[in-house]
């Protein structure tokens, strides 16, 4: 579960926005799109754009590294390279996968599922795993590519449509 508390918050339409993007957003101003945008979006959606964002910083400030063009220097970066993407494959999935839970809204924290073989309350949806309370009070620790490629059945969708 994502949980931000900062004291200086501006609310655009349901998503709320802190910190030093505080302006640009306020510039945009409110707009169809921030109105459509759910509030549980927020930080899975700023996350992403703030990594590319710092990436392509670092992909522009690359020639000024002194000794950025030694051949030293290059053979490092591609073995680093080349190590975290073979050996992140895994994690990547998971990270995707769980990007992609957030988006697709099978479910919410709290709500009773049935991922695969596992029936439980959903307490806690992280980047890589999420955990589920079983009703002999067990947690279960399911990895997000394994949710992805299985089934999910929502128990609480009924009880929250009749609720409203």
């Amino acid at each position: 579960m994502y949980v931000h508390a900062k004291p200086a918050r501006q609310s655009l339409g349901t998503a709320e926005v802190t910190g030093p993007d505080r302006a640009a957003w306020a510039a945009l101003g409110p707009s169809n799109v921030l109105v459509s945008f759910e509030t549980e979006w927020a930080w899975p959606t700023y996350r992403p754009v703030r990594v590319v964002a710092i990436v392509f910083a670092a992909i522009v400030a690359y020639p000024c590294i002194p000794a950025s063009q030694t051949s030293a220097f290059k053979g490092i970066s591609i073995f680093l390279g080349l190590v975290l993407s073979v050996g992140s494959t895994s994690a990547i999935s998971n990270v995707i996968a769980g990007y992609s839970l957030v988006y697709r809204r099978a479910f919410r924290i709290g709500d009773r599922v049935r991922i695969g073989e596992h029936v439980g309350d959903a307490i806690e949806r992280g980047l890589l795993v999420t955990l589920l309370r079983t009703p002999k009070n067990e947690d279960v620790v399911i990895p997000n590519s394994a949710i992805l490629n299985g089934d999910v059945v929502n128990y609480s969708t009924m009880a929250r449509a009749r609720a409203s």
